[in-house]
């Protein structure tokens, strides 16, 4: 992805490229309860369709009570994964999904950043947007590149890494069109993995896939910092965006860390399995963060309680 890469080493660019995913059976829709709520997913079944009705602290909340327009646009349809629920129960005022750009198949990147810039460009400022793309990556693709020809058995690999490399493409045009409608430098730009695809066991022949080998990746552009992050999770996305966009008073923290203030050394799946420094001293509450998010999700622990910011 050499347009991503080149933005890694520009000043204001924080880089955590080795998250370990912390979705389960929800996939796609688990990342976004993670990434919006700083809460973790059930471990059985997904959380968007059985709890999609909860009350939930959120980002798109935090920044609605700062006078941001919340919009999420996505590339398939509102019922999917149950969006057309958790959508407001995000905080996201409007929702966007194919159907409001007459398409019937899947948006394709291309198509959804143009409709998510001319949609951007006629919103009042300040907003915040959420904007959801590359499904089903392992396509074949129908102008193959000479990643094509990578020497491996895997189509699997080759259709991922073509399917990634367009999305690279398609990113940068996205990102110099903001720049050319003077977007960008008024923006903080997140680009992240909402869980992983291929794991690096079948880039390097290796049947057995380990949780090392599960990683996703966390970039913010126009930050204020430059750093390079190791080991975290994806619980640690949520406070991290609430630290950036000034939101540290909401009233929910989430369950992770900002990885800007807090020196996260270590992340814990699901299944309790772990990586990073189990001495940290951050590592007990990372792994009780998986029943302490259950019983707040099934209790449905945030209804009727005022989660806005902290008086100073």
């Amino acid at each position: 992805m050499p347009r991503l890469n080149r933005l890694l080493s520009e000043e204001g660019t924080f880089s955590a490229l080795h998250l370990i995913p912390q979705v389960k059976d929800g996939r796609s829709s688990d990342s976004h309860l993670i990434f919006n709520t700083g809460l973790l997913p059930a471990k059985v079944g997904a959380t968007a369709v059985l709890y999609g009705g909860n009350t939930y602290p959120a980002l798109g909340h935090a920044l609605r009570d700062k006078g941001y327009r919340t919009l999420n646009i996505v590339c398939d349809r509102a019922q999917d994964w149950n969006q057309a629920e958790t959508s407001p129960a995000y905080g996201f005022e409007t929702l966007y999904d194919k159907t409001s750009f007459g398409a019937s198949e899947t948006l394709s990147d291309s198509v959804l950043f143009a409709e998510s810039l001319s949609i951007l460009k006629r919103t009042q400022e300040p907003f915040f947007s959420q904007t959801i793309s590359t499904h089903a990556p392992n396509k074949t693709p129908s102008n193959p590149t000479a990643l094509s020809r990578y020497p491996t058995e895997s189509r699997e690999l080759v259709n991922t890494m073509e399917a990634f490399h367009s999305l690279d493409r398609q990113l940068g045009s996205f990102l110099d069109s903001l720049k050319a409608c003077g977007l960008y430098e008024r923006s903080v730009i997140a680009v992240v993995s909402d869980h992983d695809e291929l794991g690096k066991n079948v880039l390097d022949g290796r049947e057995h896939r380990t949780l090392a080998d599960r990683e996703v990746a966390f970039v913010l552009l126009n930050t204020p910092y430059t750093i390079s992050y190791e080991a975290a999770g994806q619980i640690d996305v949520y406070p991290t965006l609430l630290d950036v966009m000034g939101c540290n008073e909401y009233g929910w923290k989430g369950l992770g860390y900002s990885l800007f203030r807090t020196p996260v050394e270590s992340a814990v799946y699901w299944d309790g399995s772990s990586l990073g420094n189990r001495r940290s001293p951050l590592y007990s509450r990372q792994t009780q963060a998986w029943d302490i998010s259950r019983l707040m999700i099934t209790g449905d622990f945030f209804s009727g309680k005022s989660f806005g910011y902290d008086e100073e």
